[in-house]
């Protein structure tokens, strides 16, 4: 019987000094011993391949510092997550990610009080929820989405952004806070700055309070520089002829270029140039597909097959142009 593949390995991590220096500016980095049991699930898989972009690391790294919370705005597939988790990974620091996706209650951040049976009949014990397990041992905490936070979730959270992160639990009216040198941190993600959208890009997202969003700093994450996405494609697929990389990403930065004025409806995030290589290159090297037909059918498995028909004509013209062939 043909053995099974071994599971891929996690990236060895680089050795962590004390401290390192981001963009510019020093940041404390978290130590194994500095960890409780299980937090190092937590700590973010490294990708030696990932390129810290200085315009976007600068404000995390002094946000991290500072514990101001932070909100990072920009259209999806920009890697505003992966930054956190990125900057995260480098320092060794566990990190929360809480996506609104609709479920999510006040009860799962906060906390409550639970139901328990037993031969003795039922009983109540208040059982804690996210956030005061993030406070408890010094995570980082990724809101994701944030725009699709409904509002009765974000002002249950705004005392939480306040300079000690004071939060009142329901549990004998305790009020929690993070302990003087705490590492815990709270960062955000938004594709809209709370202001709701008309798009259909970002179905589900509402507005926020303008007194809320104070509460954090910002930055703007946009896409990836060519010469970056370049690097990264080739760091992450070695075997991949440089040309057709350097063709992958033409097509996407000229599909973003046509989202920015109207063109195209939707643009192609930096998750689906990976995937459209990767699928590629897996039609090359396991099924023996020619280059270009490859290319043109990993673009229509990543990207094109989820577009409506205006966008994928649009799509496929710009590929055939790119890539000189015929479309897919």
């Amino acid at each position: 019987m043909p053995k099974s593949p071994a599971p891929p390995r996690r990236p060895k991590r680089p050795e962590i000094p004390p401290a390192l220096t981001v963009a510019g500016i020093d940041i404390d980095t978290v130590g194994p011993d500095s960890l409780q049991e299980g937090d190092s699930d937590l700590v973010p898989a490294w990708d030696p391949d990932y390129i810290l972009e200085p315009d976007v690391m600068e404000p995390l790294v002094l946000a991290a510092n500072l514990d101001v919370p932070i909100m990072l705005v920009g259209p999806m597939g920009a890697g505003k997550t992966t930054s956190i988790e990125a900057l995260a990974a480098l320092i060794g620091q566990p990190c929360l990610r809480i996506t609104f996706n609709g479920d999510v209650r006040a009860a799962d951040l906060v906390g409550s009080k639970e139901v328990f049976q037993t031969d003795q009949g039922p009983y109540t014990e208040w059982q804690d929820g996210l956030i005061p397990r993030a406070l408890d041992r010094q995570w980082w905490v990724i809101l994701d989405e944030y725009d699709a936070c409904p509002s009765k979730i974000t002002f249950v959270l705004q005392s939480l952004l306040e300079p000690g992160h004071p939060l009142t639990l329901t549990r004998g009216n305790k009020i929690m806070r993070a302990p003087s040198g705490s590492r815990f941190r709270i960062f955000a993600t938004s594709n809209t700055v709370g202001g709701g959208e008309e798009t259909g890009l970002f179905t589900g997202t509402v507005q926020i309070n303008k007194s809320h969003l104070s509460r954090f700093a910002g930055v703007r994450v946009g896409y990836m520089a060519r010469e970056r996405e370049e690097i990264v494609l080739q760091g992450k697929f070695p075997q991949a002829n440089p040309a057709m990389i350097k063709k992958v990403v033409s097509v996407a930065v000229e599909v973003r270029n046509a989202f920015g004025i109207g063109s195209c409806s939707v643009p192609i995030a930096l998750r689906q140039t990976i995937l459209w290589v990767r699928a590629a290159e897996r039609l090359i090297q396991g099924c023996s597909f020619q280059p270009i037909t490859a290319y043109q059918r990993g673009l229509a498995f990543a990207v094109g097959s989820l577009m409506d028909p205006r966008d994928r004509q649009f799509v496929q013209g710009v590929a055939q142009r790119v890539f000189g062939g015929p479309g897919w």
